[in-house]
């Protein structure tokens, strides 16, 4: 579960210092207020992403928060079952860092 909290984190956080690195400060805070209001409600946490309404929905696929959040919900209720498939591997492989060796 710690693992799944630590990719959920890195993978907003990263999003957000990746903007600030490559367009500014202004443009971090701009994210950082899209991904409060749409990122937080398209993440689909107290309802299914099926009840979701078509303008969430797009986004959902697209934020972090929603990866995050399947990938929570697939490890607490479903012991990692479905954590291979859909977007949360892809959230995991985006916000984990590159191996240097």
């Amino acid at each position: 579960m710690f693992g799944a909290l630590w990719l959920y984190a890195m993978a907003v956080g990263g999003a957000v210092t990746g903007v600030a690195a490559a367009f500014g400060s202004a443009a971090s805070v701009v994210l950082g207020l899209f991904l409060v209001v749409v990122g937080n409600a398209a993440a689909a946490g107290p309802v299914g992403r099926p009840l979701l309404s078509n303008f969430y929905s797009t986004f959902s696929a697209i934020v972090p928060q929603g990866s995050g959040v399947s990938l929570l919900r697939s490890v607490s209720y479903f012991d990692g079952h479905g954590a291979a498939t859909g977007q949360a591997p892809a959230a995991c492989s985006l916000s984990s860092p590159p191996a240097h060796g």
